[in-house]
């Protein structure tokens, strides 16, 4: 399919390899009593975030560990054994000065901080706060991290760069998340209801979020695929994916039979953890799915903002299409039209070959031609 005139869609595969973690450690402060994570607001970003707590878990064990997370977000945030305290808040970081006043943290991690945020830090005198280095108001950070360090880094890496001048030293990326016993009992009688047995694909056809996505009609293309193939698919449909629902009632009768899943992020990772593998937009359900261990295959158009080397599932079992073309090598959020365009190339023929091959726990291949 030719996303616009001149400009063929060539859809190429690529692993998300974790690299060796060789972040630039900063002393570390002589008593830590309370650490404060303020991450993006978005449920992808909490993700990511979380190798980050697990390690400043890890470099300070008496601390109190708080993360702010935004009331979507915050019960995928209480399922982390890393976090003592979760601190909901609209937009992940409103009323600054008051959070940090009643918090009182030894150390703050901020990675994406309003000016609010590192005005209300300077004026509370914390004593170690991490900020990004390129912003006008970075100077009221007593440590910063460069633009340069980060440059070219996953959005894990870079959360990591942050942890690591917070004193922690680098090791493997890891992500703690632990499902209740009881949730995974109240998803058992879900699968049993809706006849969804041990092996089965779990397909979130929601919008990816800050990303381009793939079309819906491909979506539903591939669970026809996947259903004619017999391996089970389960919808996973998220609270902003009111249309994706609209779109299933008026699909083919095979398609809308099929189970479909609207519910908490804790029983959407019981989910995700016992499917063969997730299908997705960049999104959180996708970088859910990496931390949980489970194979995924994300779409993505070409370039370093929403490319799979920055935003991809970050596990070894964690794959990417991205719609590359001849002439194009980056994307900028003026793009996106042209980038969304791009993405109808890759095939629901492309995605079924990959996700046949993950089910199996064989390496993803593309069909030939």
């Amino acid at each position: 399919m030719v996303a616009f005139p001149g400009m063929p869609s060539l859809p190429r595969l690529v692993q998300v390899v974790p690299r060796p973690d060789r972040g630039l450690v900063g002393p570390a402060p002589a008593e830590v009593r309370r650490v404060l994570v303020v991450p993006p607001p978005r449920l992808g970003d909490l993700v990511l975030a979380l190798p980050a707590l697990a390690g400043l878990r890890q470099a300070y064990p008496r601390a109190w560990v708080a993360v702010v997370a935004t009331p979507l977000s915050a019960p995928l945030a209480r399922l982390s054994p890393a976090v003592d305290q979760v601190l909901v808040h609209a937009d992940g970081f409103s009323d600054s000065e008051a959070l940090l006043r009643t918090f009182r943290p030894t150390v703050l991690l901020a990675q994406a901080p309003t000016l609010a945020m590192a005005w209300a830090a300077r004026r509370g005198r914390v004593p170690l706060s991490v900020g990004p280095g390129d912003h006008a108001f970075s100077r009221l950070f007593t440590r910063r991290v460069a633009a340069r360090a980060v440059r070219g880094l996953h959005q894990v890496e870079e959360g990591l760069a942050y942890a690591h001048l917070a004193g922690v030293r680098p090791g493997p990326a890891v992500f703690p998340l632990q499902v209740p016993a009881e949730i995974e009992a109240g998803l058992a009688h879900w699968r049993a209801a809706h006849q969804v047995p041990e092996r089965y694909v779990v397909l979130h056809a929601g919008h990816g979020g800050s990303s381009p996505a793939w079309p819906l009609l491909h979506f539903l293309r591939l669970a026809a695929l996947l259903d004619a193939e017999g391996l089970p698919v389960v919808l996973s449909i998220g609270p902003a994916d009111r249309a994706v629902w609209n779109a299933l009632d008026r699909a083919e009768l095979p398609i809308r039979r099929l189970p479909r899943l609207a519910a908490e992020l804790p029983v959407l990772a019981a989910l995700i953890r016992s499917a063969a593998v997730l299908i997705g937009n960049t999104s959180g359900p996708v970088h859910l799915a990496a931390a949980l261990g489970t194979a995924t295959l994300a779409f993505h158009p070409p370039g370093p903002l929403y490319g799979p080397e920055r935003c991809g599932p970050y596990a070894r079992n964690g794959w990417a299409l991205v719609a590359d073309a001849d002439r194009v090598r980056v994307w900028h959020r003026r793009s996106r039209r042209a980038a969304t365009s791009l993405l109808e190339g890759i095939s629901p023929a492309a995605a079924l070959a990959c996700v046949l091959d993950l089910a199996e726990g064989r390496e993803p291949r593309l069909p030939p031609g």
